[in-house]
């Protein structure tokens, strides 16, 4: 993996060289990984050439229901939430893709947590 940019002072974005991924037929574009304090926490794919459904079915069919929906004229958003994991599939309509995001929740916590202290000006644990 090699960093390919940075979101702020504490959110370094990777990218692995010639990934090839496929999520059932559909080919994997713009797959990044998010690290906070040396730890990957987030993976964040694009799916542009895949008809929307077709993924979407293959979620619902392994994982169920959403456990929270947002759907909009613009966007599509289907969210399921487990004890350390969430997984976002979300549609962009205008644009016509699905992005699908996966965040190990204990890292992204102590994200918040580092950002709630910075605010209230207290110094850097990490």
């Amino acid at each position: 993996m090699f960093k390919s940019g940075a979101r702020n002072e504490k959110i370094e974005i990777f990218k692995k060289q010639n990934e090839d991924m496929k999520l059932g037929t559909c080919d994997v574009k713009d797959l990044f990984y998010e690290g906070f304090n040396g730890r990957i926490f987030k993976a964040y794919m694009r799916l542009p050439e895949c008809p929307t459904t077709q993924v979407f079915n293959m979620f619902k069919q392994k994982y169920g229901e959403c456990t929270k929906v947002e759907d909009s004229l613009d966007n599509f958003i289907c969210t399921w939430d487990w004890k350390r994991v969430k997984l976002e599939y979300s549609i962009d309509m205008e644009n016509s893709y699905t992005e699908i995001t996966y965040t190990y929740k204990i890292t992204e916590n102590e994200y918040k947590r580092y950002l709630k202290e910075k605010e209230a000006g207290k110094k850097d644990p990490y």
